[in-house]
């Protein structure tokens, strides 16, 4: 016992030593862990969405035709981000005709047309499908 401390004596001080720093180490990430939370952001929201709700278009604004899809009988077209059929309303509108590349709608007593954007895309039907046959 040369140095004065006994081997025993010096394990001792070294734990207390280093519970003291574990204590100190956690202490420190979970005085910082509130902060960072905030600045945190849900990795499965796309970088675009804000999480406060979409703007509406102005109610004289022209309506966006962006598809129409068709099938006997029938047919359907998404209008500013909604699906409508012929009677429908969207954002004041009254849609009275949905043909195949455009929809003829009324709003405020005119009559006004929106057409689908030139990027057409076509898509057939595949008889095997509709058949329930894989």
């Amino acid at each position: 016992m040369a140095g004065g401390l006994s081997v025993r004596a010096r394990v001792a001080a070294s734990t207390v030593i280093t519970a003291a720093m574990f204590a100190a180490v956690v202490i420190g990430a979970l005085s910082v862990a509130p902060a960072r939370a905030a600045e945190l952001r849900d990795p499965m929201r796309p970088a675009t969405l804000r999480a406060s709700a979409p703007a509406q278009p102005p109610a004289n604004a022209p309506l966006k035709l962006e598809a129409v899809m068709s099938s006997p009988g029938s047919r359907v077209a998404i209008v500013d981000g909604k699906v409508v059929r012929t009677g429908d309303r969207v954002s004041g509108a009254l849609i009275t005709e949905i043909t195949a590349d455009s929809i003829r709608y009324s709003r405020g007593g005119k009559e006004q047309i929106a057409l689908l954007p030139a990027n057409k895309v076509t898509v057939r039907a595949n008889p095997t499908l509709q058949a329930g046959q894989p």
